[in-house]
């Protein structure tokens, strides 16, 4: 290095004026470009932009006429035609993906076969990934104008190699359709029409760290709960529910290899998911649990690669309609995302917010905020503040028409590409609003991401692409991740099964599927105002409707710690496609339900929730150690085994076992997973209580086991809580006609008897039966009177005020609250005394819901022989807590048939001894394994497929329930450290299947494993310094292993453009996992194309292979700009427009006149001026 400065120090004084004016003159052409951005750049070079762009264009048909593009709540919206370009920093473009056919000038009345969207950048920069929809066929010329959902055309996911020349540029397909919707999952499930309206929809493809794709798919043919809100019977292709799924990256040869779900929580839209640099994935989540259907919200949730630690990043308590959605990380650590109403009222652009990743202390701030200005919001992120406050996400409009911004992408040095339009950008807006011009987005470049305020986007704003043509769309920087991060990939996450492994063991051995759950306490909690006391006027936004229940978790009545018992955990059975209804069956059921939402369910239930709960264990919280929460409150920590992949909700219940508090918000953990990691039940911006040192932390506690029993809280003979375990384990479900009517027949009948919806006899006010009717409308006639009659239509002598036409959501009749049995006045009735944590009369204002306020009074004529037991009564609170599920009149897919599928396991997994074995894990906690049907499959490279019946399989008594050992029964007939593809089907008692497929690379639990490189290839930065390479060992962890490394030099040259020796990596016996191996890159000032390493490791020891990734190619990128290929920044065809203005070019033409001239005479001197 020293010698390099030298060479450069002997040429200095022939150049030093020319450098002088060479530097005062580059200073003053900066100033002159970045002091004040104009939206009419001509390049992107002329503004500094030395890097391609990916983005994608949508065919724009003037200002007049709307089209339909994939939004946070229609995320299969699309129109046909969508491109995929490479803008380059000169201007010119080229079409990696042509959506369009060749000669047709206008696609309406024409003909498009393709569509593009979500393209995402490789961690090295020489790939790019995105989705397409293939195969859309014919586009009628109103279908701009009106609805356009792509129905049976499949997207599936691509990539394409970008640092090659443009006529080696091939697609090479990830995805195909493969099993395609996996309809048949479901017994009896007659889906043979499912392919008349899905499609796979494999979207938001983005690469992991360790080589892996993370997406969404709806492969798992999960529908939404709510059909009528997500699709309709002759068209549900909207309801299909996108969940995350992983596969390993390959080379086309290979296609869905290792795909697999693992967002298996997700029971609604989870869309465009991004890597953060700590390893995390941050992503949308459409999360719409319990009563918040109704006002859904989609906010940000983040969790790690394998789809454990699940935790929001954004609270959800907003309230107002909005979307958080299409979020990308910055340089400078903060998640930028557009904040938009959604239902294509905006297509999907709003402001954009700005908040931190990493946050000292509580998360989350107390109080009613406004950010943006427009929206309430309790529980802000710490930090959160709003990139451009000159526009809304509001449905009537930008402000002052001042346009909005969608897909914000990460570039270097802080600045963000971004899609923005100006104007009102808004459709049918709720107003007299102006909504002309219809959207036209460009490409536009924001600097200083991390701290500027987008005031006047004219003047901000750098236009670098908008063609009035199209609507350009998801710009994405073509640079190394290195470039923008500081890092090669972002960090490496443990798998869920490794979370304990610094835990004290409790009982779950590796591979059983099975996870941990609990929190540190019950009492550090909050909840927002707004939803505390829905009596209470002061606690709701403009005297609204309650937005507790319906945007939030929250409390049933007024609740203290005092009330506290104990915790229960619900799981939810996702809906799954299956033959729709024949509309003479939609209008029975719906005339008979009265729910305007219920005309498009295909299910055989209704609940006030549409969901199916059931429960999966009730337990105590208090301990009997008199232990103290650092704030002073009772620790009531605790620790829960559950099924591993199993949706699921907590609930806080008092000594009867009715809710006291609810979470809205589905949840899953992953196989050998312990989460308990929030410091309290819903903390918020309260600091968390540590869980080193909790009572469910001390060697004596025992986690409740939920798999192998039910336990359930009851009251004894003397009215004392007790937990008893119920006499069937699995879930436990209350369902009306079941479980309720025979109760109400055989002790409320003689009261509540009416003709005609007459008066009953005795004069009680509720007719809760009617002897004209019969049968299954007589059910649903008592069910209807209980808990769906919000007009009083079947309770006499009591009225709704003039002016109030129905009791409002969450009352759904005078007699139950949805969810929420403490505060119903059934629940009071049957208990004889108010249950809510109120007194009659104690209404703290607001006349206009006083008839919501109910008071008690004591049940009369209620004789001993009508007095409920106390089990009774327990089933009545639970069923009003389950949203009060009835079966319909339909055969199959009711609440009470099982349709939860078994929860399965296949890895090769770590051990205690550190060596590796092959897996399974199988566990159905509703009807059971069906061994007599399951089996698994192993099919060895090159060998014929092994298949074994499940009940063939070694059990691992001591392994916990479902985990089963595969190497001691293949021992003998597969060889040591053979790749392996291993399937399994899994079925139940009730005919439902899992099944799951994996390649393993050998089975051998004693072999000393494989060793490679994370990537097979990196683009790093000339000025990146040392960067860390990545080698892994997995497959087995027997002995001790060295490796060597060394560079192979390329174009590039050692001790001149990098410095790496050669050295070893070792592995102790029983380790396994990453190794790095530093690379320091040199920097110079020379114009010279991109170099090249290879990087290989060789000589493994003690019986260790190498894998595939055996040789990594680093590419090192030049930060250097040749000057002849510096544009005139005066205009031109690219970009939109000319602009710089005169001054520019006279400062450009005497830039050049220096430097020029200067490197012509370094170029002849043979030179190669380079910094250490």
């Amino acid at each position: 290095m020293k010698n390099m400065h030298r060479e450069l120090a002997d040429n200095r004084y022939d150049y030093q004026g020319r450098l002088f004016w060479l530097l005062l003159l580059s200073l003053s052409v900066a100033a002159l470009l970045y002091s004040a951005p104009s939206a009419n750049a001509a390049t992107p070079q002329s503004v500094g932009i030395d890097y391609d762009i990916v983005y994608v264009r949508y065919p724009r048909r003037g200002d007049n006429i709307t089209i339909e593009l994939p939004d946070g709540e229609n995320p299969y919206s699309i129109i046909p035609g969508a491109d995929l370009v490479l803008l380059r920093p000169d201007g010119s473009e080229e079409i990696l993906v042509d959506c369009r056919v060749e000669g047709e000038e206008s696609i309406a009345g024409g003909e498009a076969n393709c569509s593009v969207q979500d393209p995402m950048i490789s961690f090295d920069g020489n790939w790019v990934y995105y989705a397409k929809y293939e195969a859309m066929g014919v586009i009628p010329a109103n279908k701009f104008s009106t609805a356009w959902r792509t129905l049976t055309a499949n997207s599936l996911l691509f990539k394409m190699a970008l640092n090659v020349p443009a006529n080696q540029r091939q697609e090479i397909q990830l995805t195909t359709v493969g099993n395609g919707f996996a309809t048949d999952k479901l017994a009896g499930n007659d889906a043979s029409d499912a392919i008349n309206n899905f499609g796979i929809r494999d979207l938001g493809v983005t690469p992991l760290a360790d080589g892996r794709l993370l997406f969404t798919s709806n492969r798992d043919a999960v529908v939404s709960y709510r059909q009528g809100v997500k699709g309709s019977v002759s068209n549900v292709s909207g309801a299909t529910v996108s969940q995350i799924y992983i596969m390993d990256d390959h080379d086309g040869s290979t296609p869905n290899k290792n795909l697999h779900l693992v967002g298996h929580g997700n029971l609604n839209h989870i869309q465009h998911p991004v890597m953060l640099k700590d390893g995390r994935v941050l992503f949308t989540n459409w999360d719409d649990a319990g009563l918040r259907a109704e006002y859904a919200t989609a906010t940000l949730y983040i969790d790690h690669p394998d789809g454990g630690h699940l935790e929001q990043f954004l609270e959800p308590h907003h309230y107002h309609k909005r979307v958080e959605h299409f979020a990308t990380e910055t340089t400078s650590g903060n998640v930028v995302v557009s904040n938009y109403y959604p239902r294509m009222a905006t297509w999907g652009y709003g402001t954009l917010l700005r908040t931190p990743v990493e946050i000292t202390g509580p998360k989350f701030l107390n109080g009613l905020t406004t950010v943006p200005d427009d929206e309430w919001r309790y529980f802000t992120r710490k930090g959160t503040d709003e990139l451009t406050p000159h526009t809304s996400g509001r449905h009537e409009g930008a402000t002052n028409q001042s346009g909005r911004y969608s897909t914000p992408s990460a570039a270097p040095a802080d600045s963000l590409l971004v899609s923005y339009s100006n104007g009102p950008v808004t459709n049918n807006p709720p107003c007299a609003c102006v909504e002309i011009p219809k959207l036209d987005a460009g490409i536009y470049f924001i600097t200083n991401a991390g701290t500027t305020s987008i005031t006047d986007p004219v003047t901000q704003l750098v236009m670098l692409k908008n063609d009035p043509n199209y609507n350009e769309m998801w710009p994405r920087a073509v640079v190394p991740y290195q470039r923008i991060h500081g890092v090669s990939t972002p960090s490496l996450t443990p798998p869920a099964d490794e979370y304990t492994a610094t835990e004290r063991d409790r009982g779950i051995v590796a591979g059983s599927p099975i996870a941990i759950t609990g929190t540190s306490s019950m009492q550090n909690r909050e909840s927002a105002p707004l939803g505390r006391d829905r009596f209470n006027a002061s606690h709701r936004k403009g005297g609204g409707p309650d937005k507790g229940w319906v945007v939030q978790g929250t409390d049933a009545g007024l609740v203290t710690n005092d009330d506290l018992w104990g915790v229960r955990i619900l799981v939810m059975t996702p809906d799954r496609y299956h033959t729709p209804w024949s509309t003479s069956a939609i209008e029975k059921n719906e005339r008979l339900i009265r729910d305007t939402r219920y005309n498009q369910h295909i299910k055989g239930y209704y609940t006030h929730t549409s969901e199916n709960w059931k429960i999966l264990g009730e337990f105590p919280v208090r301990n009997s150690a008199g232990l103290i929460d650092p704030d002073g409150e009772e620790d009531t920590s605790w620790l829960a085994k559950i099924p591993s992949d199993t949706p699921h909700l907590i609930q806080s219940i008092d000594r009867f076992g009715m809710t006291l508090s609810t979470e809205q918000t589905w949840r899953h953990v992953r196989a050998g997973e312990t989460f308990a990691p929030c410091g309290g039940c819903h903390a918020h911006s309260k600091e968390g209580i540590p869980f080193t040192n909790k009572w469910a932390d001390s060697a004596s506690y025992q986690p409740w086991d939920l798999v192998n029993q039910t336990p359930m809280v009851q009251l004894d003979s003397s009215n004392s809580s007790q937990v008893v375990n119920r006499p069937t384990t699995g879930l436990w479900g209350v369902e009306f006609r079941r479980d309720i009517l025979p109760i109400l027949q055989n002790k409320c009948s003689n009261c509540h008897t009416s003709t005609n919806n007459l008066p009953p006899a005795n004069n009680a006010r509720l007719a809760m039966f009617d002897s004209s009717l019969s049968g299954f409308e007589s059910d649903v006639r008592t069910y209807r009177s209980l808990a769906n009659d919000s007009t009083q239509q079947f309770t006499h002598g009591t009225t709704i005020p003039a002016g109030k036409t129905r009791y409002n959501r969450p009352q759904t009749s005078r007699y139950v609250r949805a969810l929420q049995a403490r505060a119903s006045y059934l629940t009071w009735q049957i208990y004889a005394t108010r249950l809510d944590g109120r007194s009659n009369g104690d209404l703290p204002g607001s006349a206009d819901i006083s008839y919501e306020d109910l008071d008690f009074t004591a049940p009369v004529n209620c004789t001993a022989s009508t007095l409920l037991t106390n089990d009774e009564k327990g089933l009545i609170s639970r069923w009003i807590d389950l949203g009060a599920p009835i079966n319909l009149d339909r055969p199959r897919m009711r609440y009470t048939d099982d349709q939860l599928l078994p929860s399965v396991t296949l890895a090769i997994q770590q051990m205690n001894d550190g060596k590796t074995q092959l897996r399974m894990g199988a566990i159905d906690i509703e009807s059971g394994i069906d061994q007599s049907r399951s089996q698994v499959t192993i099919t060895p490279t090159g060998s014929s497929a092994i298949t074994i019946p499940f009940s063939a399989i070694t059990f691992g008594a001591a392994s916990g329930v479902g985990l089963y050992t595969l190497n001691t029964l293949l021992a003998s007939q597969v060889t040591p450290s053979t790749p392996l593809q291993v399937s399994a089907v899994i079925y139940d008692n009730a005919g439902n299947h899992q099944s799951i497929i994996r390649t393993v690379e050998a089975l051998d639990p004693d072999t000393a494993g494989s060793i490679q490189f994370a990537n097979l290839s990196l683009s790093i930065a000339e000025d990146s310094g040392i960067t860390q390479l990545t080698v892994f060992r997995s497959g087995g962890s027997a002995g001790s292993v060295d490796i060597t490394y060394a560079a192979i030099d390329g174009s590039a040259t050692a001790e001149q453009d990098y410095q790496l020796a050669s050295g070893t990596l070792s592995w102790a016996d029983g380790e396994s996992g990453a190794k790095i191996i530093p690379l320091l890159i040199g920097t110079d000032a020379l114009v010279e194309p991109d170099e090249t390493i290879t990087i290989a490791l060789s000589n493994p020891t003690n019986s260790a292979v190498l894998g595939a990734r055996r040789t990594m190619i680093v590419t090192i990128n030049d930060n250097d700009i040749a000057p002849e290929n510096i544009p005139d920044s005066g205009g031109g065809d690219s970009g939109g427009g000319g602009g710089g203005g005169s001054l520019s070019v006279i400062l450009m033409a005497l830039f050049l006149s220096v430097l020029i001239p200067i490197t012509k005479r370094i170029k002849n001197s043979g030179i190669r001026a380079r910094e250490g």
